[in-house]
């Protein structure tokens, strides 16, 4: 997942999509930051009009690998309530806090 960004030039953690694949099958080089951003600036202005969000390059960070589903954020909030809410009744419980 960590290669040579096709957006700003330097290193860093893209979510692989077909842009990327295309661009490395082309063997076209990646310029120093800032210029790459600049060289592609045109391109992603064009795929963001067009709407063809399979084209997006978007950067993910280090726990993008260890996503295993996708849950909307009223499940994830939810488990976490339920999360805190269980820490705080094993306090209770322990230490009745």
């Amino acid at each position: 997942m960590t290669h040579y960004s096709i957006s700003i030039g330097k290193t860093a953690r893209h979510i692989k999509n077909k842009l990327i694949d295309i661009w490395e099958k082309s063997g076209v080089s990646y310029l120093p930051m800032p210029f790459q951003g600049f060289l592609v600036w045109e391109l992603y202005t064009s795929i963001a009009q067009s709407g063809k969000s399979e084209l997006v390059t978007p950067l993910a960070g280090q726990g993008a690998g260890m996503v295993k589903e996708i849950r909307s954020p009223s499940e994830i909030v939810n488990d976490m309530v339920e999360g805190a809410l269980e820490i705080f009744q094993t306090l209770e419980s322990k230490f009745g806090i």
